[in-house]
């Protein structure tokens, strides 16, 4: 029922049936977790699992994750397996992160900026330092050496 195209990451259909018109892109951007998704089998599914199932044959056992953060980029080489925690390192900075840096604060109280990273559900913190720019280094640094591959520094 659907073709991909592991270089550009699109899904088309093969066939028509009701809305489903062959060789048009299949699904829709779900705006809320910013990838593709369509209806399949009587429910939803996300296109860069059938991006995997179609390219090696199964059902991925665990999360999918796309390795530049960009979850609309389906392309095969963007594509790898993943638990859950190694999906979660591999983050952008929130939206509401007002230091515009990951990893850095401000604190008020002690007039200091202090860098942290999270790794397996603690906290680690890194220290304090005079300027957003250093806690982001400090957090880089420690990114890159405590979540490997799945690393996301600032500014990436």
């Amino acid at each position: 029922m659907l073709a991909y195209d592991p270089d550009t990451g699109s899904l088309t259909w093969k066939v028509t049936r009701g809305r489903c018109v062959a060789g048009k892109e299949a699904g829709a951007l779900n705006v809320r977790f910013g990838c593709r998704q369509l209806g399949l089998g009587g429910g939803f599914v996300y296109a860069h699992q059938v991006a995997w199932l179609l390219s090696y044959g199964y059902w991925p056992e665990t999360d999918i994750d796309h390795i530049n953060g960009d979850r609309a980029d389906n392309r095969l080489s963007n594509l790898r397996e993943c638990t859950h925690a190694q999906n979660a390192k591999n983050m952008k900075m929130h939206r509401d992160n007002s230091s515009g840096f990951k990893g850095a604060y401000y604190n008020r109280t002690q007039r200091q900026w202090i860098s942290q990273i999270m790794v397996d559900g603690r906290i680690h913190y890194l220290g304090t330092f005079r300027s957003a720019e250093e806690c982001a280094a400090a957090y880089d640094a420690a990114s890159r050496r405590l979540h490997g591959e799945f690393a996301r520094p600032n500014g990436a």
